[in-house]
């Protein structure tokens, strides 16, 4: 068994890479619109013809083919008469080109399947600040792959060469694929999806927990623990600065270029000095650099915050073998306003992503369960207690008259909930086994095993209750 992770190098490449670099954003950004242009014609001169067609298949019962859509396979074949035409194309690593059209399908299949909760692809623009690329490693006949480490600080990328980057003693395994990231603020980072050895399992520790997220603490675990919320202090306090300055500066400049696009305007012939003042020409650097400011100190802000959640994660599937925890739909709670910001700044689902990996990682059981009623609901006795405003953090059972922290409450209750969860499902499972005949001796120690777990499971609960 093998396992996939990601590890992540600053790239410090020469002014030559750089211009390859830059010259493969571009041509990934025109293939991805290319294909997304030639998909959206299609859907448009077809759609009436196919409406017409689904119906009368509909009517004779046969099965709904549709026409409109080319998939990945097809694409990878207009790709090659693409690169005929333009040659430029060239100039780019080809699994680059090739990928592209790869997320481009995945980005319309999961339009498709769930547009409740995924939007068509959009356009790719040259002036977001931020840009990627995404090559594949493929394996050659001398047992290396495409993309390798060559020293402490050297990678070789094809189209690139050697490349300087930090410290590669991070990766063990193979790579399977790579991307080159331009961060807004100008640095470079390279990306690896890396196939390594499955990780030693960490000692067993009979203990389980479960987990209330909230804003005014982070975590509140059902015997009683409390994790603070991150706090990044002075550094969001100057990136909220650099923010405000930046917006500040595109407010009295509306009509500010960078300085790529005012090159690129003067080289077409098409530039407008009418349209803009010598003051606005002026501020274009100093704007510039104040948008890379802002970005810098952001990042830092984003880069505590994943240190932060990444030890206690660490901590807690160290600590514990049942991690069970509420599955919230942030992007809904988001739509809340006053609390946004908030509950961005905690970062529950970066946080519970976290948690799930590790513990496929390490041998530990990740358990999600719905959050309804969890902190209204008396773990003693079960009486609901009805809904209850944000400000109330203790109350009382009006029916077994227990005093309850409300955070601690839903965690206990997240922990019955998860572990009642875990029994059902083991129980279909060995349904679905004992139906299909497997009835022989390591079934039975099988069953009987997991009857065990799940026993000391719930015994562990009650001694955290009591």
């Amino acid at each position: 068994m093998t396992i996939l992770s990601g590890v992540k190098l600053k790239l410090y490449p020469n002014k030559t890479q750089k211009q390859t670099i830059e010259q493969t954003f571009g041509n990934s950004r025109f293939v991805w619109n290319q294909f997304r242009n030639m998909q959206e014609n299609r859907y448009e001169a077809m759609i009436d013809d196919y409406n017409s067609h689904k119906e009368q298949t509909k009517e004779h019962g046969d099965k709904i083919i549709n026409p409109i859509y080319i998939g990945d396979y097809d694409m990878q074949k207009l790709l090659t008469e693409l690169k005929k035409e333009n040659s430029w194309l060239h100039f780019s690593d080809a699994t680059v080109l090739q990928k592209t059209l790869s997320n481009l399908d995945q980005a319309y299949k999961n339009f498709f399947k769930k547009p409740d909760q995924f939007e068509k692809p959009k356009f790719k623009s040259r002036k977001h600040r931020s840009q990627s690329f995404t090559g594949r490693a493929n394996k050659l006949k001398s047992g290396k792959t495409s993309v390798y480490v060559v020293s402490n600080h050297y990678i070789y990328v094809p189209k690139l060469g050697f490349i300087k980057t930090s410290k590669t003693t991070r990766i063990n395994g193979q790579i399977k694929e790579y991307t080159i990231i331009r961060e807004s603020f100008g640095n470079y980072y390279i990306s690896f999806q890396i196939e390594e050895p499955d990780r030693e399992l960490l000692v067993k520790t009979k203990q389980l927990m479960g987990g209330d997220l909230g804003l005014t603490h982070l975590l509140t675990l059902s015997n009683g623990l409390k994790f603070p919320k991150f706090s990044p202090g002075q550094t969001l306090a100057f990136s909220l600065k650099a923010q405000s300055k930046a917006s500040k500066s595109m407010d009295r400049n509306s009509k500010i270029l960078t300085t790529n696009e005012l090159i690129y305007l003067i080289e077409k012939g098409i530039f407008d000095e009418n349209k803009y003042d010598a003051s606005d020409l002026f501020n274009f650097k100093n704007h510039e650099k104040r948008m890379k400011k802002s970005a810098k100190a952001q990042r830092k802000v984003a880069n505590k915050r994943h240190d932060y959640l990444h030890k206690l994660t660490t901590k807690l599937v160290k600590t514990y073998d049942v991690i069970v925890l509420e599955d919230l739909k942030v992007k809904n709670m988001l739509k809340n306003h006053k609390l946004a910001k908030a509950i961005a700044n905690a970062s529950w689902a970066t946080f519970i992503r976290f948690l799930r990996y590790k513990c496929e990682w390490y041998g530990k059981l990740f358990i999600l369960v719905p959050p309804h009623y969890t902190s209204r609901v008396c773990h003693q006795c079960g009486w609901d207690s009805g809904k209850k405003p944000l400000d109330v953090r203790k109350w009382t059972c009006p029916h077994c008259h227990e005093t309850h922290d409300r955070d601690i409450n839903a965690a206990i209750n997240i922990l019955y909930r998860g572990l009642e969860t875990y029994f059902q499902s083991q129980l279909i499972f060995l349904n679905e086994q004992a139906k299909n005949g497997y009835f022989s001796t390591v079934f039975f120690q099988v069953a009987s095993q997991w009857l065990k777990q799940t026993i000391s499971y719930f015994n562990q609960a009650l001694e955290i209750v009591q």
